[in-house]
Parts: C-alpha cells; structure tokens; sequence
C-alpha cells in the first residue's frame, strides 16, 4: 500500500511534466512594431521653476540674497501644477 501511494505520486508527477512540456508556445518575432502615434515634446510642456540670476530653481528652493531669504513656492495656493513666484521668508535690517 504504501508502495501504491509513490507510485500514484510518480504517475501524477509524469503527467504534469508531460502536460508542461507539450503547452503552446508563442512567438512575438511576428508581431508588427507599432509606432508611436504622438510624441511628447517636454521642451513645450511649461515648466515649473522659479528664475534666479539665469537659473532655474524648483519648487521649496530656499536661496539667501544679500539681507533677504527667498523661497519658491507656488504663485496660488489652491493650484497644484500652477506657476511659481519667490517669496521673501526673511529679512535682514
């Protein structure tokens, strides 16, 4: 009886490597490259930054000027992808 019992065990266990090994196999070798309908161009996507003698500064920079600490934050408060604007944070007598 237990001899039975590997024996079933070996029996399912053929079966199951027959039933993987004779599986359909599929090939993307014939499938058509599809081509990109659109592009997105960031170059025209308007950006996000804050200007600072020729730089670009991103959003929560924090730079010090002279007596004045400037931080860049966003130009209205309810917008998420809006303009930004530096904003004094400090300022030295």
């Amino acid at each position: 009886m237990h001899f039975l019992k590997h024996g079933w065990l070996v029996i399912i266990g053929v079966m199951g490597f027959v039933a993987i090994s004779n599986a359909k196999q599929y090939s993307t070798d014939t499938l058509p490259i599809i081509q990109s309908a659109a592009q997105l161009q960031l170059d025209l996507l308007p950006q996000r930054h804050c200007l600072y003698a020729g730089k670009a500064y991103s959003l929560g920079a924090i730079i010090r000027t002279d007596n004045i600490v400037l931080e860049c934050r966003s130009a209205q408060d309810i917008e998420l992808n809006g303009p930004l604007k530096w904003v004094i944070r400090e300022q030295s007598p």
